[in-house]
């Protein structure tokens, strides 16, 4: 889904526009944006990668400090989150990352996908997702303190997590920056990931227990231009592989799956929410959705897109397919968008910006 703001700060003009992105059948996020300049932080070794579960409620949903949901051994997001048969577990979504792209002008460094200095380049810094689209890290919690590490904290009195002035019941505070472009000594980052953007991600989490709200996990991000990259039309997003299965049963398939972009509710009120679901429940197993909806700013002052495409093992495949829809604000045929899985950082821009909302 792609969400459009304008702020300036110090003079900076950043046009700010969330994305939301969808492999194979796949759903979309809510989030907020603030932009800010700051000096750009030192790099530091890959340590601190940590990742964390926000079980208090009903849905599950694994969080990182390095820009992924779930982790390699998928478990993304699971409902409910206790086993009504033990041994069993629902799983919607394998795991997804935040996309964070935008165009600055280009420098001296050299690559296939950038340019001469002089001209504009087009970058695109991604979380770890799926294996068949993006199987590395250019998110890193790159900084010499503390910040490196997931916070917790809890309004509740009997946690040793217990912070005065909390909200919620369960929140993890996670910062991470693109800026670590040393191959040498960080063995996660990829030969990809050329040019950093340039920008600093507080990404904060929160669940609650109480039954009215706990199959809810709401995400709210802060992201900041911590480098010395002007960037234009700058776009957010997250990108999920979708994989809903039940772990325990055999035969499991994660090539059944359904998604779509729900508009309005049954009482009309607009929701922009996509969903991910097992149409035939997995035989009973996997009853249910989850979907994703951004919630700040308001659909109305909002540029949203909702892409999705079946993606197979293979980088490239020629077997990936997916559809090219419209832009719905300009009526442009987006003739440019790919076919299938995005591979390198002008596709993916492409499809974070392209305004599209793909049929069901």
């Amino acid at each position: 889904m792609t969400l459009y703001q304008q702020s300036e700060k110090n003079g900076r003009l950043v046009n700010a526009l969330i994305k939301s992105r969808f492999i194979v059948s796949s759903v979309c996020l809510f989030l907020t944006f603030t932009f800010s300049d700051v000096t750009a932080q030192p790099q530091r070794e890959d340590r601190f990668h940590e990742s964390k579960n926000h079980k208090i409620g009903k849905i599950w949903v694994h969080v990182t400090n390095f820009g992924q949901l779930g982790t390699n051994s998928g478990r993304g997001a699971v409902w409910p989150g206790a086993d009504i048969f033990p041994g069993f577990v629902n799983q919607y979504i394998n795991r997804g990352g935040w996309f964070f792209g935008g165009i600055v002008p280009s420098d001296d460094t050299q690559g296939p996908d950038l340019n001469d200095p002089g001209d504009l380049d087009t970058l695109v810094a991604e979380g770890f997702t799926a294996n068949s689209v993006s199987d590395f890290r250019e998110m890193f919690p790159n900084f010499p303190d503390e910040r490196s590490a997931i916070e917790v904290r809890s309004t509740g009195l009997n946690s040793e997590f217990f912070h005065q002035g909390e909200i919620s019941g369960e929140k993890f505070v996670a910062a991470y920056t693109d800026t670590c472009l040393n191959t040498a000594f960080y063995r996660f980052v990829p030969l990809k990931h050329q040019r950093a953007l340039g920008i600093e991600v507080i990404e904060k989490s929160y669940q609650f227990s109480e039954t009215f709200v706990e199959d809810i996990v709401f995400f709210d991000l802060v992201i900041r231009n911590v480098g010395k990259n002007h960037i234009r039309n700058f776009y957010a997003g997250l990108m999920i592989f979708a994989a809903v299965v039940r772990y325990g049963t055999p035969n499991i398939s994660a090539h059944d799956d359904a998604t779509g972009y729900l508009l309005a509710n049954s009482s009309g009120e607009p929701v922009h929410t996509a969903w991910i679901a097992q149409p035939e429940g997995s035989n009973g197993f996997v009853p249910g959705a989850v979907g994703l909806r951004i919630l700040r700013p308001t659909s109305h002052s909002a540029r949203i897109a909702y892409n999705w495409w079946f993606s197979t093992s293979i980088v490239n495949s020629k077997e990936d397919w997916g559809p090219v829809t419209a832009d719905v604000y300009t009526g442009a045929p987006n003739v440019k968008d790919p076919i299938g899985t995005p591979i390198d950082d002008p596709e993916k821009y492409i499809v974070m910006s392209n305004g599209s909302i793909d049929y069901d």
